[in-house]
């Protein structure tokens, strides 16, 4: 079929992009240490360090070595060029394929009957949405196997330090302590993307827990009180379900403490035999809801009412949101147990 097809080359197309910008990210990893190294050593002639080395020492052949290190920034940059060239050229096939997706789209709902098309419309969806969610699982993988890899080459640093003890001990050891500080740190941080990605609880602990979790978490950085209740068994929740679940009480509460004022939110989930209700609210400012509605397609929003709208559409649910100025806001969401309606 065309449509799978033209899918399949939009995958190995993405696929293609996710390691151009891996690639991209070492290039410019390489190029900042090589600047560092490079300013490092102007430093060390700058400061005449040559004279102070013992006699049984090697001198430091600087000119030598920057030209080296020059030469390599010359080419990293020609290779980080090519390789942007290359996303740049990726990034214009996969506009194309879009735009003739979208026409082989239009093309086959338009040969099928009303009925027909309503449940291919469904499926796909949900199948879209479990695609987005298993490449979200792919790429917390890669994080984990790839970025935190790369911030280790950091202890090439350290060892470099270690070998220039005999040029100023007290920089090396400041330098050992912020670079080892550094190093935690990025990896604490790149773990919290990870979770954010993916929480592994979902699959461990299920949705309720998982959601409380992440409440105490947000609980711990405001004083606005968040109250949350379920109501009946969210036993055998799609995996696909439950983390758009907790990605709209993610965001929903992001925004309400970033921007509400608010005393209090009330979550309440209610698990029926066909559908789950989730209900939202504050006792904040609220907002113009038509206002926020039109700068939601800001690709900078992040998850947004933009997002949430969708994620909830592909689920084949519905979405409400109920907000005024100085009455505070209420979201209301129905999705279907089984994910499509």
């Amino acid at each position: 079929m065309l449509r799978e097809y033209l899918l399949n080359q939009k995958q190995e197309l993405y696929e293609k992009k996710i390691d151009l910008n891996k690639e991209i990210q070492k290039i410019e990893l390489s190029m900042r240490e090589n600047m560092e190294f490079i300013r490092y050593i102007e430093h060390l002639e700058d400061m005449n360090y040559d004279s102070f080395l013992p006699g049984n020492h090697e001198k430091f052949n600087h000119k030598k070595k920057l030209k080296d290190l020059k030469n390599q920034k010359k080419k990293l940059k020609e290779k980080n060029d090519l390789l942007k060239a290359e996303m740049e050229n990726t990034d214009k096939k996969l506009a194309e394929l879009d735009s003739i997706l979208k026409e082989v789209k239009d093309s086959e709902l338009k040969k099928k009957n009303r009925r027909k098309e309503i449940n291919d419309d469904e499926m796909f969806r949900l199948k879209l949405l479990e695609t987005q969610e298993f490449e979200r699982q792919r790429i917390a993988r890669e994080l984990h196997d790839s970025t935190v890899q790369n911030l280790t080459s950091m202890i090439r640093k350290i060892e470099l330090c270690n070998k220039l003890l005999h040029i100023d001990l007290n920089r090396c050891k400041l330098e050992l302590n912020n670079m080892s500080k550094t190093m935690k740190d990025s990896i604490y941080d790149m773990r919290e993307i990870i979770y954010n990605l993916r929480p592994m609880s979902l699959d461990d602990i299920g949705i309720d827990i998982t959601v409380e979790r992440e409440l105490d978490r947000l609980r711990q950085n405001t004083d606005i009180k968040i109250h949350f209740h379920t109501e009946g068994d969210s036993k055998d929740i799609l995996s696909v379900i439950a983390l758009t679940i907790l990605r709209i009480i993610q965001e929903a509460c992001n925004n309400s403490i970033k921007h509400s004022g608010a005393e209090n939110i009330y979550i309440t989930i209610e698990y029926k035999a066909d559908y789950i209700f989730m209900n939202i609210k504050d006792d904040g400012c609220g907002f113009d809801v038509s206002q926020v509605r039109e700068n939601s397609n800001n690709l900078n929003s992040g998850f947004g009412i933009s997002m949430m709208n969708e994620r909830i559409y592909l689920l084949s649910g519905s979405l409400k949101i109920e907000s005024k100025q100085n009455i505070g806001t209420k979201i209301k969401i129905r999705i279907p147990r089984k994910g499509i309606g």
